[in-house]
């Protein structure tokens, strides 16, 4: 086990991302802080100042150098591997939507936002370079998603909208292709996507069920 020690945050930590190699911490200081994972040891990398709120998701991939944070009202990008910011770009969320959750997509690297309300849920799409692609918003139950990828390189979205079912949706228009998985008896608990593997990893109360990720 390795532990920080020491926070280079002013307030508490409100958002915590990892990809095995640094680890990115959003505060309520409106700070974001990079971290880098070595042997044995965690070393403090550096720090953004450029939101104006608190930090509500991060997500950091080294695929594309960057590290992305959110706060109510803007995303900024900044770059690996010393965390320099690139550009911030407003966010086009509906009135009293709160950013929880950023990934970024394998082959197009498009960044998807989730957000939410009391009621609903919305995710937005953008470009890697920060333009605005597509949102939409769902009613009701949404209980989780996450990326995946076919072995020609194109991007989806599996999303768990009910306890027994997980939907696949295409990354650019937002649309639903196909039911992915019903699990007949158990809930599910939490699911990813493995990408060296191209399996499904969907974990319940008393097992784990992995399934070949495919579409129709």
């Amino acid at each position: 086990m390795i532990t920080i020690k020491a926070t280079q945050h002013l307030s508490f930590i409100t958002s915590i991302s990892s990809d095995g190699n640094y680890i990115v911490t959003g505060g309520d200081d409106t700070c974001v802080v990079l971290w880098k994972i070595e042997e044995k040891k965690i070393s403090f990398v550096n720090t953004l100042f450029a939101h104006t709120d608190v930090v509500q998701c991060t997500a950091i991939d080294t695929k594309y150098g960057i590290v992305v944070s959110c706060d109510r009202k803007s995303m900024i990008i900044s770059l690996l591997p010393h965390l320099d910011f690139l550009r911030v770009i407003e966010l086009n969320f509906e009135v009293g939507f709160i950013p929880y959750k950023i990934i970024v997509l394998t082959y197009s690297g498009y960044i998807v936002i989730a957000a939410k309300d009391k009621r609903r849920h919305q995710l937005l799409i953008y470009s890697i370079n920060g333009r605005y692609i597509n949102s939409v918003t769902f009613l009701g139950e949404f209980y989780d998603f996450c990326g995946c990828s076919d072995s020609s390189g194109i991007d989806y979205l599996l999303i768990q909208f009910n306890p027994k079912e997980i939907k696949l949706y295409d990354s650019y228009y937002l649309r639903e292709i196909q039911t992915q998985y019903t699990s007949e008896n158990e809930t599910i608990c939490a699911f990813y996507y493995d990408k060296e593997s191209n399996l499904i990893n969907i974990v319940s109360k008393f097992s784990v069920t992995t399934v070949p990720f495919s579409h129709r």
